[in-house]
């Protein structure tokens, strides 16, 4: 059987990291292996989009104002799914694509826990 991460799993995906990282005390936070793992293996997880390089380009592109990250960070700051104030339209009792049942709620709360974490 064949496995293939759709775009429901990343979303599903995407919204428990970002559960799981709000509801983690902030003392805590990277205390278990800062680095990697005991064995000093570096964990790189196979479902995230950014590696910890990419993050740190967007992030020094943002601030030194470059193009064309300054720009498409500006678009990606005005999309209602990336503001602090984004209110989750979810939790529903049924998600189903045939048929659709309440797949355009799900998809906003995964994108906007998604865009919310990388703002």
């Amino acid at each position: 059987m064949e496995s293939k991460l759709t775009r429901r799993n990343f979303n599903g995906l995407a919204l428990s990291a970002g559960i799981a990282h709000s509801l983690m005390p902030f003392g805590l936070r990277g205390l278990s292996h800062p680095g990697g793992h005991e064995d000093g293996h570096k964990l790189v997880h196979p479902g995230m989009l950014h590696s910890k390089d990419d993050l740190a380009r967007m992030r020094d592109g943002v601030h030194a104002h470059r193009e064309p990250i300054m720009s498409g960070f500006e678009v990606f700051r005005q999309h209602p799914n990336s503001q602090s104030t984004y209110t989750p339209r979810g939790p529903v009792a049924m998600i189903g694509r045939n048929p659709t049942v309440h797949v355009d709620l799900f998809d906003s709360d995964c994108n906007a826990a998604y865009q919310c974490t990388l703002m």
